[in-house]
Formats: structure tokens, C-alpha cells, sequence
């Protein structure tokens, strides 16, 4: 079952959204036995996104505390509350990357991140090389499209928004939208949540 959330920690969250085929062909407008075929179209053929000059996230840009946000503990023996479904968004010097890692909040605007060799640790890596911290957006709630290009593994530098986009328009929709973060990063405008910050380089 797909669970909504009215007050959850004062705020809003949906549980299990996509915890079917079913759910999210009906999300992607196709069929469940269209989505190995939706998918494999979008990640040969990418299709260009479009910029949004007001994004719906801008309209609530403020000085985040992070346990504030409706992130839950999921069980007593965790860690801590743990952001599970959102996805970082990176770039660095051309090349860009979207995927998912569990993180953890630690405090009002500190988040532990699990990389493992995969894409984003390949582009920290080449950062913390010249001695900078890599710059990222965390986005929690972005639409079924980019959930599914996030979690498709991609030639290093593909751009999946791109591939999300793909998704819309060969499903007779609009192309995605995107918004620009203040620190320079395109992500996707119809995102509940945009966390802009950075991977440092000194604290693991």
C-alpha cells in the first residue's frame, strides 16, 4: 500500500509510492509491460529538458533545518532519520550525475553520505583532487521519470534528466522541467524538496 503522511513531524510524506509496476506505469502514462522498452528508448535516444525561471521549489527557498523536514526513523535501532528515496544531483567540470545514496541527517544542516564507487564518487574524487569540495543538490519528491533515469545505470556524464525527459516526451508529454539552484545546478522544478550544499573534504 501506498501510505500518505498528513502531520509527519509537522509536514507532508508519502510512503511506498512506487512499490508497484503498476504504479508507476500509471505515473509514467504507459503500460506495465511498456516500461523495460520506455526505458531502454529514453536511455538510447535522450531528449533536451527545459528551464523554468521560477520553479516551484524557489517559491520556499528559507534557512533549512534539516529536522524540521518530515524524514522519518525507520526503525528504533537506526542510526538516525535516514532521507531514503531523494536523489543528488551533481556536476563537475561539464559532466553531471544523478543517483541515489542513503543519508543520514546528523543536525540542523549536516547530512552523512554513503558513496560507494559508482558515478558521484568518481566526481568527489577528481574534486577533492584540486583540493575543492564538490557541490551537490539533494532532491526529495522529483517525479517518477527522474526516479527511474536515477536509479539506470549510464555511461559516466550521461545526463539523466535528459533520459527523464525522453521518458515524458515519448509518453506524448511535455519535456522536463528543470530549475536552477542557486549554486548553479539544474534540477528537476517539480521537486517537494531542493537541498543545495556541498561534499566536504575533511570530515568522514
Amino acid at each position: 500500500k501506498t501510505f500518505y503522511f498528513t502531520d509527519l513531524n509537522g509536514g507532508k510524506a508519502i510512503g511506498t509510492r512506487f512499490s508497484t509496476r503498476e504504479k508507476i506505469a500509471d505515473a509514467l502514462g504507459i503500460g506495465p509491460s511498456d516500461i523495460v522498452s520506455a526505458m531502454a528508448s529514453a536511455v538510447s535516444s535522450p531528449k533536451p529538458y527545459v528551464e523554468t525561471k521560477e520553479p516551484a521549489f524557489k517559491a520556499t527557498m528559507q534557512k533549512v533545518d534539516l529536522t524540521d523536514i518530515p524524514i522519518p526513523k525507520y526503525f528504533p535501532e537506526d542510526g538516525g532519520r535516514y532521507i531514503s528515496a531523494g536523489v543528488i544531483v551533481a556536476e563537475w567540470k561539464g559532466m553531471k550525475n544523478i543517483s541515489f545514496h542513503r543519508m543520514m541527517i546528523m543536525d540542523h544542516n549536516t547530512i552523512a553520505v554513503r558513496l560507494v564507487p559508482r558515478h558521484l564518487f568518481t566526481m568527489y574524487n577528481a574534486a577533492k583532487k584540486e583540493g575543492k569540495e564538490l557541490k551537490i543538490s539533494i532532491c526529495i519528491g522529483v517525479p517518477a521519470e527522474v526516479l527511474l533515469a536515477a536509479a539506470t545505470s549510464m555511461d559516466y556524464g550521461a545526463d539523466e534528466l535528459e533520459v527523464a525527459s525522453a521518458l515524458r516526451i515519448n509518453a506524448d508529454k511535455s519535456p522536463l522541467e528543470v530549475g536552477k539552484c542557486d549554486n548553479g545546478i539544474f534540477v528537476p522544478a517539480d521537486t517537494d524538496y531542493v537541498l543545495e550544499g556541498r561534499i566536504t573534504l575533511d570530515e568522514t
